[in-house]
């Protein structure tokens, strides 16, 4: 009975060894794989973390070369009622009483803000412009902007809108963008009673672009 009693302590020992060296084997395998996950993690986070600082610092670089490019095609001009700067082509004409379509936006203590568009209809005849309808490269977008008129000597007449670009307001982020990067545009104004087309230049296509990239690269949003 004794040698029983002996052996099942034995047998109760070894099994309470075997037992404890498959809870320290497991713990073991939970600390490796804890370790390589942390390991992992933290490689991914470097490489995220060099990713970014390598885009931040080609974003610097663009932004840079844009400012160089574009700086020279625009004037500057105060606002002596307000602290805000405007910055306009300076192929834009100074007055209504010529056709053209442009951007331009203001800068407060060096930030660039309050993008805008420019769109003009010169002629003879009045349209009463309702909306017009931009074909950009196959694509028909309509805006709705707010119309502006006059008319002067000789029977000339001039409708135009002056329109803030962003989410609250007649011309979208989206218009610009895509009218920005454009190839061909074609414009259809819709009037009263008629309408008329023009075909959008690439030299105003490119003043659009450059306008557009010289607000973001100076730090300007759409809102």
């Amino acid at each position: 009975m004794k040698n029983i009693v002996l052996a099942f302590f034995a047998l109760l020992a070894c099994y309470s060894c075997m037992n404890s060296a498959q809870v320290a084997e497991k713990e073991q395998r939970e600390r490796f794989v804890r370790d390589s996950i942390e390991r992992a993690t933290f490689i991914q986070d470097s490489i995220e973390s060099v990713e970014f600082v390598r885009d931040s610092i080609a974003k610097v670089e663009y932004n840079k070369s844009v400012i160089t490019r574009c700086e020279s095609k625009f004037s500057k001009i105060t606002d002596e009622f307000s602290d805000i700067v405007w910055v306009r082509p300076k192929s834009a004409p100074k007055y209504r009483t010529s056709n053209a379509v442009y951007c331009y936006f203001g800068l407060t203590n060096g930030n660039a803000n309050i993008f805008r568009f420019v769109y003009q209809y010169y002629a003879d005849d009045w349209l009463f412009i309702r909306n017009m309808i931009f074909n950009i490269d196959g694509e028909n977008l309509t805006i709705t902007p707010r119309m502006e008129r006059d008319n002067g000597y000789g029977g000339m007449i001039w409708e135009w809108c002056d329109e803030y670009v962003g989410s609250v307001g007649n011309v979208s982020k989206e218009f610009i963008e895509k009218l920005a990067k454009a190839t061909s545009v074609k414009v259809k104004m819709n009037g009263i009673q008629y309408y008329n087309t023009r075909t959008l230049t690439s030299a105003q296509i490119n003043s659009i672009n450059d306008t557009y990239e010289y607000y973001l690269a100076l730090g300007g949003e759409f809102k």
